[in-house]
Formats: C-alpha cells, structure tokens, sequence
C-alpha cells in the first residue's frame, strides 16, 4: 500500500495532467522532507484531496496570468503555507449556510475584509477574481 506521501503525489500527478501543470518526476530528499512536515500539519488523506481539488478552481493557478505562471508541487508546500489556505478555502465553500456577520479577507489579500450576510454580501464593493468576473462576461 502507498504512503500518504506517495498517494499526495499521485492525486497531484492526476490533477496536473488533468489541468497542465507540471507533474512531479522527482521526490528530491528536500522535497520529501518538506511534503513530510506539511502531512504533520495536514494528516488526512480526505483533507489533501480537498486541497488538490482547489488548486485549479483559481485561474491565476493555470497559467491565467500577465506572466503564465503555473502552480506546481513546490509552490503547494513551501509558499505562504498554501496549502493551508487551499484548504480552508475547501472549507469555507462546504459550508452551506453563511454566518450572520462573518468577516471574509478578499482574494486579493489587501488585508481588508468584507461582511458577508445571511441571503448576500454587504453593500461594499466586493473584490472578485478575474476569472469570476469573465465567467460574468462571457
């Protein structure tokens, strides 16, 4: 049977073939050691695959960007604990109910959140992803 380890690599191979990332070739001892830490932090096979399952609904991570960059495995475990917000923002979509009242910081990171209430979203101006905002469009 595959190590957790293992079986990350697997569903992020599928994922990026699936999508056109790089698929990982290599497990450089670095490397290992860094998606090792990061399975203490996250032990749950169920919460990788959320976490992988995240990574092409933003655009900006295909390649849908002024310089097309793409998201690869390096990038998931070591920038800004992405992997992390990848999955809280899996979380966040599971809820079906919105707190009265809850704050959520935009996508943009600005440091500036927004209120978010029950039937809608406050009457701010509320930022949205680009490809939200297509999508709109086209």
């Amino acid at each position: 049977m595959d190590s957790l380890d293992e079986k990350i690599i697997i569903l992020w191979n599928k994922m990026a073939e699936k999508y056109g990332l790089t698929k990982v070739q290599m497990i450089a001892p670095a490397r290992k050691k860094r998606l090792l830490a990061c399975i203490k932090e996250v032990p749950s096979l169920a919460d990788w695959i959320k976490i992988i399952q995240e990574v092409p609904k933003n655009d900006f991570n295909l390649g849908y960007n002024d310089r097309k960059w793409k998201a690869n495995i390096d990038w998931l475990l070591n920038t800004k604990c992405n992997y992390a917000k990848l999955l809280e923002d899996s979380l966040e979509r599971g809820e079906p109910v919105i707190k009265e009242n809850a704050k959520v910081a935009s996508r943009f990171n600005t440091g500036v959140g927004y209120e978010k209430l029950k039937n809608g979203v406050s009457s701010e101006n509320v930022t949205r992803s680009i490809g939200e905002i297509l999508k709109g469009i086209l």
